[in-house]
C-alpha cells in the first residue's frame, strides 16, 4: 500500500514537500526490485529528492526503484519529493 502526504496544497510556483510512504501488505517478500511511479500535475515538478534506499529520476513523471526486500507488514523508507 502506498500513500502520499503534502505539507501544504500544491500551488504552481511554490515549493511543497510531498512524502510518499509504503508498506508491504502482501503475503511474501518481493523477488524483484520495488518500483514507484509518481505523476505530478501539470506545472508541478520535483526540485530535489530525499529518498534513502531509493533511486529516483524525473521531474514531473518521477520513477523510483529500490532493491529492498521488505517482509510482510514492514514499512518502506519514505520518499521525499
Amino acid at each position: 500500500a502506498i500513500t502520499a502526504e503534502l505539507s501544504q496544497a500544491l500551488v504552481v510556483g511554490d515549493q511543497t514537500e510531498i512524502t510518499v510512504n509504503g508498506t508491504n501488505v502482501g503475503n511474501g517478500t518481493p523477488e524483484e526490485d520495488l518500483r514507484a511511479t509518481i505523476r505530478l500535475p501539470e506545472g508541478v515538478s520535483v526540485v530535489s529528492f530525499v529518498a534513502p534506499d531509493w533511486t529516483c529520476t524525473g521531474t514531473q513523471l518521477v520513477e523510483c526503484s529500490s532493491t529492498l526486500r521488505p517482509i510482510p507488514g514492514t514499512d518502506l523508507p519514505p520518499l521525499g519529493l
